[in-house]
């Protein structure tokens, strides 16, 4: 259980910490995601894995960047209507939602991958990482 924990925590580490390289114009080729994958002593293999990782990352932050508009939209005339229809907006969520649930799945996936082929050591320095940054930042 602690290592399923161990690595649910990782994976999660691994898209919310490459997510904020991935939302830059340049993403993977960014001098910060090169700095990160040096640093880190990642392989070729693995600099891929981090590549999809990022570009899959990228498309989930998309998912709900595209979406701000339309939900600012749709809440305005909600709030215009008489009546509302939950029915209808809950089907509209719904299939929102199963378009982030696809993506999130394809983001968890490359997660996954690449933590599967890092080291303990890697890994932790990864880790270390994030949590300096997030502590850095304030999030």
């Amino acid at each position: 259980m602690k290592k399923l924990l161990m690595g649910t925590i990782a994976s999660i580490a691994l898209i919310s910490g490459t997510a904020a390289i991935a939302q830059s114009d340049n993403g993977f080729n960014s001098p910060m995601a090169q700095m990160f994958m040096q640093y880190h002593d990642l392989t070729d293999q693995q600099q891929g894995l981090t590549k999809e990782l990022f570009d899959s990352g990228k498309l989930l932050a998309n998912e709900f960047k595209k979406s701000k508009p339309h939900i600012r939209a749709y809440i305005d005339q909600i709030a215009e209507k008489d009546e509302i229809d939950v029915e209808q907006i809950l089907a509209e969520y719904k299939n929102w939602q199963q378009g982030v649930d696809k993506q999130f799945e394809v983001t968890l996936r490359a997660a996954a991958n690449l933590h599967a082929n890092l080291s303990v050591e890697q890994r932790q320095k990864i880790l270390a990482s994030i949590k300096a940054m997030r502590a850095k930042h304030g999030k």
